[in-house]
């Protein structure tokens, strides 16, 4: 029989109340919505639990009897939301492979600490970089963190994607295992001693996902990475046949006087290579650079011209002599700012096999030698008699008389006659004659080699030298020079301190004796000399001659010469070479500005410098370090996918899968279902399929009652939720 129609009350404008059997308005229903959840859970006023289904009846009479006490429920207008499904297991593997070849290829780009192929910023970022390193740091770990998060939500879209496909199946998962893997997906703890394997496990994965930040970002942060690049360029070959031919043609203008301007430097450059003997620092600045100890003979190597001083007040341009090779592209070799710049050269020098002895030297002694002086007590006076100068001048006569000694040719080779007198240039003095003289005899050898032998004698003040014998024998050699950066200290663009360090393959060059001879007696004891008294005088007096002269240690003076002679030769090839080298010289012919290929040496080195960006450390372990926490994310994740997909696509869970009736509604069901959605989780478990399950309280054992539950995500009435499997 028909339902006897009711009369109602003229609805509200907010709520309307329909009879039973009138038609719903728009977007409302009358039953509560529970015609699509046939099986929820439904509490009475009196506490008491029973299935809905068994109460559906009198909820509807209920309802018409009393429609004020039912609040309506908006109906779905049909529009479905847009949201992301389950991410599909392709995507998951994709991104997580994508993010593992990065992280593998990155970090194998990297090279070690050093390697000219190290990744780098370009300059202006690199600068930047430098100046803002808080910023930096900001940046980086940012960028760091967000790739974890994005790691750690595939590793959770992962999990998410196995339980969609194990709660959709044929077999039940334990409502344990469901919401173990949920804890792991939150990033937390499962604190389970019954279940020691899955607390581990969560602990560990805690810990990787947590070191992924730290990971990336020691990664991904640039440092100070150790530029090197190769160096390779030619200078003066001194020991070529045509420099030795170049040496003799020219012996009329390669004298001393053609470096005048730089005569004062030898001084200097003999006490520097004095100082060091002894252990003291010593640095001999000259031509807008600086020499730690001695120049060894060399002439600095550069990549852009540079201007000398060695023969013209005025300067003149020395061209490069070495380029850089294999440096990386984003580094800036000019001229690097904040960053050091270094380079170690193998290059040619010059240095003297010095041996000083103390022998008592007379005019009938063989050698013999004696100084003669005259006094000037007016000097001065036609101009200022109150000012007239009471000065002496004086010389020294060597008989180079003995056995082997000959007269040398300028290029070192002996003409066969004895040696013979030798008288050296008038020098100045004060009154009391204070000065150290000196003149050269040329050695024949009598084995093919020569050596001079320098007979020095200090007079007045300097008497304490008394008379020294120093052989000298020229030597070519190599020397490994270091420039190094000076920008901290001076506003410099080139590596301007210049260290030779170790000197090696030594051979005779008689060839350069002459000129290496001359220079010293003209620069350091002809124009060393004035009426203040000596330079190599007071630089060996103040070694040698302790407060109390009697305790004058007499073995010191040859230590000293010895020293300081080397020294001063050593700088006179400098000299030489920066003569021969410069772009208009003209003791070149037809050079061009540039050394011919028969006069030059190959150079051959490393450039250092440093630059802002990433390298490998060279420890293996502690460089795949930094890999292992965001690997095992990733891999992680794709096992979990790719173990899925195995034990979903075998033919028993093909077949049992085939048994199970499904709709197409079913099908979307299953695919949208996403557990790691709270709201999904929710809609599932109020469909009705778990009323038969006694829920405990709170404060029981939920973790001994959720491991005898085993759910699936299957039908329930018209709808899909959460159903207790067998």
């Amino acid at each position: 029989m028909d339902p006897i129609p009711i009369a109602f009350p003229e609805p509200s404008s907010q709520t309307a109340y329909m009879a039973q059997g009138q038609q719903d308005p728009a977007g409302y229903s009358t039953d509560h919505g529970y015609s699509k959840v046939a099986q929820m859970e439904y509490d009475d006023p009196y506490g008491s639990k029973r299935p809905i289904s068994t109460v559906m009846g009198s909820e509807k009479e209920s309802m018409l009897n009393a429609p004020s006490a039912y609040p309506k429920v908006k109906k779905m207008t049909g529009k479905r939301r847009v949201e992301t499904p389950v991410l599909p297991r392709t995507s998951i593997n994709l991104l997580q492979a994508i993010e593992m070849v990065i992280d593998t290829v990155f970090h194998a780009n990297l090279r070690h600490r050093g390697s000219p192929r190290a990744p780098a910023l370009p300059e202006r970022a690199a600068l930047y970089a430098k100046e803002h390193q808080q910023v930096v740091i900001l940046v980086v770990s940012i960028i760091g963190t967000a790739i974890g998060l994005l790691s750690t939500s595939f590793m959770a879209s992962a999990i998410y994607y196995s339980l969609n496909r194990f709660l959709t199946g044929p077999k039940p998962v334990p409502l344990w295992n469901v919401n173990a893997a949920l804890t792991l997906s939150n990033e937390s703890f499962i604190l389970s001693w019954n279940r020691w394997a899955w607390s581990l496990a969560s602990v560990f994965l805690y810990v990787c996902i947590t070191l992924q930040t730290a990971s990336w970002t020691t990664l991904l942060t640039p440092k100070d990475v150790p530029v090197k690049a190769g160096l390779s360029g030619f200078e003066l070959d001194l020991t070529s046949e045509e420099f030795q031919r170049l040496m003799q043609a020219n012996q009329q203008v390669v004298t001393p006087e053609l470096f005048a301007n730089s005569l004062t430097l030898t001084a200097q450059a003999g006490s520097m290579a004095a100082s060091t003997q002894f252990s003291l620092p010593s640095i001999l600045n000259f031509n807008q650079l600086s020499y730690i100890n001695s120049t060894g003979g060399t002439l600095p190597a550069t990549w852009t011209p540079w201007i000398s001083t060695t023969t013209s007040s005025a300067g003149e341009s020395i061209p490069p002599s070495i380029r850089i090779t294999d440096l990386n592209s984003n580094v800036n070799s000019r001229r690097r700012g904040l960053f050091p710049v270094s380079f170690n050269l193998t290059q040619q020098g010059f240095t003297s096999r010095v041996e000083c002895r103390s022998v008592p030297l007379t005019g009938t002694t063989r050698p013999s030698a004696f100084i003669s002086s005259f006094r000037r007590t007016d000097l001065g006076a036609d101009f200022d008699p109150g000012a007239a100068l009471d000065v002496a001048a004086g010389i020294i006569t060597v008989g180079c008389t003995g056995d082997g000694y000959t007269t040398l040719k300028y290029d070192g080779t002996s003409n066969g006659t004895a040696g013979g007198i030798v008288r050296s240039n008038a020098v100045l003095t004060n009154a009391a004659g204070d000065a150290v003289f000196a003149a050269a005899c040329g050695v024949d050898e009598g084995n093919g080699g020569v050596h001079w032998d320098l007979i020095i004698a200090g007079a007045g003040k300097y008497s304490f030298m008394n008379s020294t014998i120093c052989s000298i024998r020229p030597m070519t050699s190599f020397v490994d020079v270091h420039y190094q950066d000076t920008s901290a200290l001076f506003n410099s663009s080139f590596p301007s301190l210049i260290n030779g360090t170790r000197s090696w393959r030594e051979a005779p060059a008689p060839w350069l004796g002459s000129f290496a001879v001359d220079l010293f007696i003209r620069g350091v004891v002809d124009q060393g000399q004035s009426t203040r008294g000596s330079a190599v005088g007071d630089v060996v007096r103040s070694f040698a001659v302790p407060v109390d002269a009697a305790q004058l240690d007499a073995t010191l003076v040859p230590k000293v010469l010895e020293a300081y002679i080397r020294g001063v030769l050593e700088f006179s090839l400098t000299l030489l070479r920066s003569a021969y080298s410069s772009s208009n010289s003209k003791l070149i012919p037809n050079s061009g500005g540039q050394l011919p290929e028969n006069l030059r040496v190959p150079l051959n080195g490393t450039y250092e410098t440093a630059t802002v960006g990433w390298y490998q450390d060279v420890d293996p372990g502690a460089a795949a370090a930094t890999l292992v926490a965001p690997t095992i994310i990733s891999v992680t994740s794709i096992l979990i996918v790719l173990v899925t997909m195995f034990c979903t696509s075998r033919a028993s869970w093909k077949a049992a899968m085939a048994r199970i009736p499904k709709s197409e509604a079913d099908d979307r069901a299953n695919g949208w279902f996403d557990p790691g959605n709270l709201l999904h989780i929710i809609s599932a478990s109020r469909a009705g399929g778990l009323s038969e399950i006694p829920f405990p309280e709170y404060d029981d054992d939920l973790e001994g009652w959720s491991s005898g539950i085993n759910l699936r995500f299957a039908r329930v009435g018209e709808g899909s939720g959460f159903v207790q499997g067998r």
